[in-house]
């Protein structure tokens, strides 16, 4: 007989959600299931489509079904807290917190929680995962987060941070576990930072590098976002590079109508290299204007900022046939992919989720001997490592440039 159990919180948590697939702790309320039959993938399905939620639950024994996962993943959510067990790679439970700043973060207060569920149920592993908003990066409620954490007894960390928030944290927390910053890389760190920080930034200045050594002895031009990353890979190349031969910020009303600049920078762009340090959306704006020149740029150049799909359904295959983007993007498991779209999560093209999840593999491994890892990066240094490599349009996606 399946048993379903449901762990009945004795208060809400107004700033987090908890996820736990551990061992079973009182005090328990037990739902059972008294049906004869059995209720085979179909059945589940079913129950699940008609929003019977607890019956799903009751049959769900642990599966290789994508899918049902992923239902598994959205039934138990509507439970504060959900309390599975089956058979698991580790025999202790894999007990990780996020740490976010809500409010500054954007979209990523919903997908990460997502991306960080997907990779931890596909591992058929027995884990506690809450997440902690801090709301913003102030000083005073990322030390209440982290001390909230930390009374909790979560081991491991996970830190959706800016720069900024890394440094209000180190400064005013004794960071006692293992803290991971996906967000962030650590040349990007001008201070001391412990030990047990961990960093899975991509390289912005490794990208610039390999645009520069690719666009040696020619002339460059380099259109700028006015966004604060943009500003960052604009200084970058500017000390990278001294080919360029102008620049301009593009801010978004400007991009929508750039034609007559474009026209002014007739000559100097006939035979260039572009670097685009603009958004997916500016450069896919700004492409197809440059193509209605009579002129041809030898290559449009960018770093992760525009390995985005987004750029491809605003352009024509012919705008950006001479496109080359660098991306650290690399491969994992295709049933992980997978699980993870079907929660609206990306691996694919979304690097933070990308980063975060090698993460929780990193955690996962310190307490899995010889585990089967689904990402190749190296971490030294406190760093993940990754492979930049130029990728080109391929139709509406991406491939790797095998030509260069």
């Amino acid at each position: 007989m399946q048993k379903l159990v449901v762990f009945i919180m004795l208060f809400a948590f107004l700033q987090a959600k908890s996820y736990i697939i551990s061992p079973l702790l009182p005090p328990t309320q037990e739902v059972l299931s008294t049906a004869k039959s059995s209720c085979d993938t179909s059945c589940m399905h079913d129950l699940f489509n008609k929003k019977l939620y607890l019956s799903f639950l009751s049959y769900y024994k642990g599966t290789s079904d994508v899918a049902l996962k992923a239902n598994f993943k959205v039934a138990s959510s509507y439970l504060d807290s959900f309390v599975y067990h089956e058979d698991t790679l580790s025999d202790k439970v894999l007990r990780i917190a996020l740490l976010m700043p809500q409010k500054l973060i954007g979209r990523y207060s919903v997908s990460t929680p997502d991306v960080v569920m997907s990779y931890l149920v596909s591992r058929g592993i027995d884990f506690n995962f809450k997440v902690f908003n801090s709301s913003d990066e102030s000083p005073e409620n990322l030390i209440k987060a982290y001390d909230d954490l930390k009374a909790q007894n979560y081991d491991y960390v996970i830190a959706i941070l800016t720069q900024s928030g890394v440094k209000a944290l180190v400064q005013n927390v004794n960071v006692d576990r293992l803290v991971y910053v996906p967000t962030v890389n650590i040349n990007q760190i001008d201070f001391s930072v412990p030990k047990k920080m961990v960093f899975g930034g991509i390289d912005y200045s490794a990208q610039i590098k390999l645009i520069s050594n690719f666009a040696k002895d020619s002339s460059l031009i380099a259109y700028n976002d006015d966004s604060y990353i943009g500003m960052i890979l604009a200084n970058t190349l500017a000390k990278d590079d001294k080919s360029i031969i102008y620049q301009d910020t593009i801010t978004s009303k400007l991009a929508a109508n750039y034609k007559q600049s474009l026209e002014d920078q007739e000559a100097i762009l006939d035979n260039s290299m572009v670097v685009f340090n603009t958004s997916a959306i500016k450069s896919g704006l700004i492409i197809p204007q440059i193509s209605t020149l009579n002129i041809t740029p030898k290559y449009f150049l960018s770093t992760q900022i525009n390995y985005n799909p987004v750029l491809l359904t605003l352009t024509q295959p012919e705008d950006v046939q001479n496109l080359l983007v660098v991306n650290a993007i690399g491969q994992t498991n295709d049933a992980l992919m997978e699980y993870t779209s079907l929660l609206s999560g990306d691996l694919k093209y979304d690097w933070v989720n990308y980063a975060t999840d090698i993460g929780v593999e990193m955690f996962l491994d310190l307490q899995v001997n010889n585990l089967d890892k689904f990402f190749s990066e190296p971490i030294k240094h406190n760093q993940v490592i990754y492979n930049n490599r130029f990728f080109k349009p391929k139709g509406y996606y991406f491939a790797p440039n095998t030509t260069n």
